[in-house]
């Protein structure tokens, strides 16, 4: 293992994770097998679950001190994310790596276009929200808990996408809010990859999680995000949706390439 390149990837995961509202598991997935060889997709797909528990569970508490968190987005579709994640993870235990591996390639693509082609709405009013947006922010809740459970990619990607989308919350709520969310969507999907003890008992591993590599990846991605956290307010919401359909675009063909 190039601990070196894991500790830079767990950086990078803090500064994306701050600002753009994703857990990293969309650059931890594709990335990490490029620095430690010979983890099989399933175990990828564990570590980056267990890693964006931890970094946004971290990111949430300051910003909950902040009061920037739009909690009652979080409390419709946290719950709906819990509940896919976790039997997509079990799905996902005994399915095939290029499967997987194709599956979150066409997610990330998918993603990708959809951030582009945004249309940027008015922000609605909390009744509004409640009344006109409960139902269709529930959906992509499981949507994005069964995405995440198989792909390991924490659904930031698609939190951030969707919530862009319909303009539920002011632009500097975006990133807090998504954080929030996907500590629901990966607590779930983490206990289904941990749920597999046949591994129970080696070093550092518990069911598919190599806690070492969450460790060295959480322990970068805190430092660099409480850097990020106090810009990430300043960030233009036209800039936001840019970089992050790049970045989506860039990772599909990444994950779309290692299946050849």
């Amino acid at each position: 293992m190039d601990v070196f390149a894991v500790v830079l990837l767990g950086a990078l995961v803090g500064v994306v994770s701050a600002f753009l509202g994703i857990g990293g598991g969309a650059l931890i997935v594709p990335i990490l097998p490029l620095f430690v060889p010979g983890l099989s997709q399933q175990e990828v797909i564990a570590t980056s679950l267990a890693t964006i528990l931890l970094v946004v569970t971290n990111n949430s508490i300051h910003f909950h001190r902040q009061r920037i968190i739009h909690w009652p987005v979080v409390l419709i579709m946290g719950p709906m994310t819990a509940a896919t994640s976790y039997l997509a993870g079990q799905w996902a235990l005994t399915t095939s790596e290029t499967i997987l591996k194709i599956i979150m390639s066409v997610v990330l693509f998918l993603m990708a276009v959809r951030t582009f082609f945004l249309v940027l709405e008015p922000v609605l009013e909390k009744a509004q929200l409640i009344l006109k947006l409960k139902a269709k922010l529930s959906f992509w809740g499981l949507v994005a808990g069964a995405i995440s459970g198989v792909t390991g990619i924490g659904s930031g990607t698609i939190f951030g996408a969707v919530l862009l989308g319909y303009k539920v919350m002011p632009n500097n709520n975006l990133s807090p809010t998504s954080n929030a969310i996907m500590i629901f969507t990966t607590l779930s999907a983490a206990l289904a990859y941990a749920g597999d003890f046949s591994k129970f008992g080696q070093s550092w591993t518990f069911g598919e999680i190599h806690l070492d590599y969450v460790l060295i990846l959480f322990l970068a991605a805190m430092a660099s995000s409480w850097v990020a956290r106090k810009y990430q307010t300043h960030m233009k919401e036209r800039l936001r949706k840019a970089i992050l359909g790049a970045l989506l675009t860039i990772l599909a063909l990444k994950v779309f390439i290692s299946i050849f």
